[in-house]
């Protein structure tokens, strides 16, 4: 029999810890029935209006019960099958076990401490909260995602994301969040650390799981990770774009997962991390770890074409607000026609011209951030009409609204890169 792993228990009695509390089951009992208000609950369950709302948001963020808007109401339900039969299974139990579970005088008391410190738990204190160290040595990929169970980013002490941007590309290692349908300018790697993530390319197809994925420019695809531990990568490195291409054509799927032996030269670094990037210096050692993984040394490379290397290392964040005519300015001066410079470009990058420069605002939008502007300050910074402009297309190029990562919130710490 293989040893008991302290810490994967640790995870089960928090887990069953949301179900010990009467309000709480009560409320999980009523949703049992189906979608329901909050006024609805109240009138079920006989519980005020403020305990329930309080529970829901614990519920919530435990990832065990999920929300909707339909016109002016909220309607809260179930978020896995998983959890009617957990509470169905329960009752199995009790058939067999009930006047011995009523009679026991050893159970903990709805809401009481637990005496002493939990193994594979550090110590909480006001400015550091408790995380949990998992256990990554002797692990490969698949014993991890057997093992390991997706931790939800609040109330369960787990460390904010970190997110570090260059001009090119970004790598974010933390807590996963769920995205919407979008698409953007970059390849994107995905690699989850815990429970497999929950991927689309359409609104209404169904989700596939999968412990990673790439995808290549102007892709729509959807993510559902909240509570997942994940590391994310975004480049506009082209030959990352080629090999997303590459997986992509073998694999007849438009969201190929990483080779086997390729994620598992990843995950022992990606685990080691911690969940966390302190500084710059560490984003760029796994940065060029990965993409060294992936696509090899020269990585580094610029295009082939030197005018259009020309052409980039012109794009600067005063270039994006200076210019009103940029492909223009840019064409004139690598001595080519707009139509030449637009096809070459193409040809050169994989994507337009015009993505490429949306990409290059967003990304300087970003770095402005990560440097404490305010959002409408980030927006003029990167030559956005106003701050609304920018929240449009970070939206549609990240399937989130900007105000969740800008300005170092207590979801994400960005941290701006060493210029390149």
């Amino acid at each position: 029999m293989a040893p008991l792993v302290p810490q994967i228990t640790t995870l089960k009695t928090r887990l069953f810890r949301c179900f010990a509390d009467t309000s709480r089951l009560l409320i999980l009992e009523a949703l049992r029935e189906g979608s329901l208000t909050v006024g609805a609950i109240v009138a079920k369950t006989g519980l005020s209006q403020l305990n329930v709302s309080n529970h829901l948001r614990c519920l919530s963020d435990c990832d065990l019960v999920v929300s909707q808007s339909q016109g002016r109401s909220t309607l809260y339900q179930l978020s896995n099958p998983k959890v009617t039969a957990l509470l169905k299974l329960a009752e199995e139990v009790l058939r067999d076990s009930a006047r011995d579970v009523y009679e026991c005088t050893h159970s903990i008391e709805d809401g009481s401490p637990l005496a002493e410190k939990e193994p594979g738990m550090s110590k909480a204190t006001p400015d550091a909260p408790r995380t949990i160290e998992l256990p990554i040595k002797g692990m490969d990929g698949a014993e991890w995602s057997q093992h390991v169970h997706a931790l939800p980013a609040r109330g369960w002490c787990t460390p904010r994301t970190s997110l570090v941007v260059w001009a090119g590309q970004a790598i974010s290692v933390g807590i996963g969040q769920s995205f919407t349908l979008h698409r953007h300018y970059a390849t994107q790697i995905s690699i989850s650390l815990g429970a497999p993530l929950q991927v689309r390319t359409h609104a209404s197809g169904p989700y596939t799981e999968q412990q990673s994925f790439i995808v290549g420019p102007n892709i729509p695809h959807q993510v559902k990770g909240e509570g997942v531990p994940y590391f994310a990568l975004w480049s506009e490195n082209r030959a990352l774009a080629e090999l997303a291409r590459r997986l992509s054509t073998t694999s007849a799927s438009e969201l190929p997962a990483l080779p086997e032996n390729l994620l598992n030269a990843l995950l022992p670094v990606l685990l080691a991390s911690g969940g966390q990037l302190p500084d710059a210096q560490a984003g760029q050692a796994l940065l060029s770890h990965v993409l060294t993984t992936l696509i090899g040394p020269t990585w580094d490379e610029g295009p082939n074409d030197p005018r259009i290397a020309t052409a980039r290392s012109l794009i600067t964040p005063q270039f994006l607000v200076e210019q009103s005519q940029p492909i223009t300015f840019l064409a004139t001066f690598v001595h080519l026609s707009p139509s030449r410079f637009r096809h070459l470009f193409h040809s050169e990058m994989g994507m337009s011209v015009q993505s490429y420069l949306r990409w290059k605002r967003l990304m300087a939008a970003l770095y402005t951030s990560a440097r404490g502007a305010s959002l409408t300050e980030a927006a003029h910074a990167a030559g956005f009409a106003d701050s609304a402009h920018l929240t449009r297309v970070f939206h549609a190029t990240f399937g989130m609204q900007p105000s969740r990562i800008f300005k170092n919130s207590h979801v994400v710490q960005i941290i701006p890169g060493a210029e390149r």
